[in-house]
Protein backbone atom coordinates (compact mmCIF):
# COMPACT_ATOMS: atom_id res chain seq x y z
CA UNK A 1 0.00 0.00 0.00
CA UNK A 2 1.40 3.39 -0.97
CA UNK A 3 1.79 5.94 1.75
CA UNK A 4 -0.02 9.23 1.17
CA UNK A 5 2.19 12.13 0.28
CA UNK A 6 3.11 14.43 3.12
CA UNK A 7 1.24 17.71 3.21
CA UNK A 8 3.72 20.54 2.71
CA UNK A 9 3.52 24.26 3.55
CA UNK A 10 2.73 24.96 -0.10
CA UNK A 11 -0.32 22.72 0.21
CA UNK A 12 -1.52 24.51 3.36
CA UNK A 13 -1.11 27.88 1.61
CA UNK A 14 -3.15 26.68 -1.35
CA UNK A 15 -5.77 25.17 0.95
CA UNK A 16 -6.15 28.42 2.90
CA UNK A 17 -6.37 30.50 -0.28
CA UNK A 18 -9.06 28.17 -1.63
CA UNK A 19 -11.00 28.12 1.66
CA UNK A 20 -10.95 31.92 1.83
CA UNK A 21 -12.53 31.99 -1.63
CA UNK A 22 -14.98 29.16 -0.86
CA UNK A 23 -15.71 29.14 2.91
CA UNK A 24 -18.90 27.12 2.44
CA UNK A 25 -17.01 23.82 2.25
CA UNK A 26 -15.34 24.64 5.55
CA UNK A 27 -18.41 25.78 7.42
CA UNK A 28 -21.08 23.44 6.14
CA UNK A 29 -22.36 21.08 8.80
CA UNK A 30 -21.63 18.04 6.66
CA UNK A 31 -18.48 19.13 4.88
CA UNK A 32 -17.09 15.76 3.92
CA UNK A 33 -16.82 14.68 0.34
CA UNK A 34 -19.49 12.04 0.91
CA UNK A 35 -22.08 14.79 1.30
CA UNK A 36 -24.73 14.74 -1.39
CA UNK A 37 -24.43 18.48 -1.96
CA UNK A 38 -23.34 18.69 -5.60
CA UNK A 39 -21.79 22.15 -5.24
CA UNK A 40 -19.64 21.03 -2.30
CA UNK A 41 -18.51 17.96 -4.25
CA UNK A 42 -17.45 20.17 -7.14
CA UNK A 43 -15.53 22.46 -4.80
CA UNK A 44 -13.77 19.53 -3.10
CA UNK A 45 -12.84 18.08 -6.48
CA UNK A 46 -11.53 21.47 -7.66
CA UNK A 47 -9.42 21.80 -4.51
CA UNK A 48 -8.12 18.24 -4.95
CA UNK A 49 -7.16 18.93 -8.56
CA UNK A 50 -5.39 22.14 -7.59
CA UNK A 51 -3.44 20.44 -4.79
CA UNK A 52 -2.49 17.38 -6.84
CA UNK A 53 -1.44 19.59 -9.79
CA UNK A 54 1.29 21.11 -7.62
CA UNK A 55 3.44 18.05 -8.30
CA UNK A 56 4.20 17.52 -4.61
CA UNK A 57 2.30 14.27 -4.23
CA UNK A 58 -1.23 13.16 -4.82
CA UNK A 59 -4.23 12.24 -2.67
CA UNK A 60 -7.85 11.41 -3.34
CA UNK A 61 -10.57 13.92 -2.53
CA UNK A 62 -11.53 11.85 0.50
CA UNK A 63 -7.93 11.90 1.77
CA UNK A 64 -7.62 15.67 1.31
CA UNK A 65 -10.92 16.14 3.12
CA UNK A 66 -9.66 13.99 6.01
CA UNK A 67 -6.32 15.83 6.08
CA UNK A 68 -8.07 19.20 6.30
CA UNK A 69 -10.50 17.92 8.93
CA UNK A 70 -7.63 16.69 11.10
CA UNK A 71 -5.81 20.01 10.69
CA UNK A 72 -8.95 21.91 11.71
CA UNK A 73 -9.36 19.76 14.81
CA UNK A 74 -5.69 20.01 15.76
CA UNK A 75 -5.69 23.79 15.30
CA UNK A 76 -8.88 24.25 17.34
CA UNK A 77 -7.37 22.08 20.08
CA UNK A 78 -4.20 24.16 20.09
CA UNK A 79 -6.23 27.38 20.20
CA UNK A 80 -8.27 26.00 23.11
CA UNK A 81 -5.07 25.06 24.97
CA UNK A 82 -3.72 28.59 24.41
CA UNK A 83 -6.96 30.05 25.75
CA UNK A 84 -6.75 27.78 28.79
CA UNK A 85 -3.13 28.87 29.36
CA UNK A 86 -4.26 32.48 29.18
CA UNK A 87 -6.99 31.96 31.78
CA UNK A 88 -4.79 30.16 34.31
CA UNK A 89 -4.09 32.20 37.41
CA UNK A 90 -0.66 32.52 38.93
CA UNK A 91 1.14 33.98 35.97
CA UNK A 92 3.94 32.22 34.20
CA UNK A 93 4.54 31.58 30.55
CA UNK A 94 2.12 29.67 28.35
CA UNK A 95 2.89 25.99 27.97
CA UNK A 96 1.47 25.86 24.43
CA UNK A 97 3.31 27.22 21.41
CA UNK A 98 1.54 30.17 19.75
CA UNK A 99 -0.49 29.63 16.61
CA UNK A 100 1.42 29.94 13.35
CA UNK A 101 0.34 32.48 10.74
CA UNK A 102 -1.42 29.71 8.81
CA UNK A 103 -3.19 28.48 11.95
CA UNK A 104 -4.29 32.05 12.69
CA UNK A 105 -5.72 32.28 9.17
CA UNK A 106 -7.53 29.00 9.63
CA UNK A 107 -8.98 30.14 12.96
CA UNK A 108 -10.21 33.34 11.35
CA UNK A 109 -12.06 31.17 8.82
CA UNK A 110 -13.42 28.78 11.44
CA UNK A 111 -14.32 31.54 13.86
CA UNK A 112 -13.00 31.85 17.39
CA UNK A 113 -16.45 31.00 18.68
CA UNK A 114 -15.56 27.36 18.09
CA UNK A 115 -12.94 27.75 20.83
CA UNK A 116 -14.32 30.54 23.04
CA UNK A 117 -17.94 29.45 22.95
CA UNK A 118 -20.89 31.71 22.34
CA UNK A 119 -21.21 33.08 25.88
CA UNK A 120 -24.44 31.25 26.63
CA UNK A 121 -24.73 29.58 30.02
CA UNK A 122 -24.97 25.82 29.90
CA UNK A 123 -28.32 24.53 31.09
CA UNK A 124 -27.36 20.99 32.06
CA UNK A 125 -28.35 19.13 35.18
CA UNK A 126 -27.17 20.17 38.63
CA UNK A 127 -24.21 17.93 39.45
CA UNK A 128 -24.86 18.06 43.21
CA UNK A 129 -28.47 16.96 42.80
CA UNK A 130 -27.43 14.24 40.37
CA UNK A 131 -24.78 12.97 42.80
CA UNK A 132 -27.22 12.99 45.71
CA UNK A 133 -29.88 11.12 43.79
CA UNK A 134 -27.64 8.51 42.20
CA UNK A 135 -25.43 7.91 45.21
CA UNK A 136 -28.18 7.65 47.84
CA UNK A 137 -27.91 4.45 49.80
CA UNK A 138 -30.44 1.86 48.79
CA UNK A 139 -32.30 0.43 51.76
CA UNK A 140 -33.63 -3.01 51.04
CA UNK A 141 -37.21 -3.54 52.01
CA UNK A 142 -38.27 -6.88 53.37
CA UNK A 143 -41.90 -7.83 53.70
Amino acid sequence: MDRDSKTRPEHWQTILDFLEEHPTILKSKFNSYSNDNAENKKLWEALTNELNAMGLGSKTTEKWSLTISRWKNKTKGKAAALRKDHLVTGGGLPTTAPLSDMEERLMSLLGWRSVDGDGNKELGFDAVSFWTITMSPVIPMFC
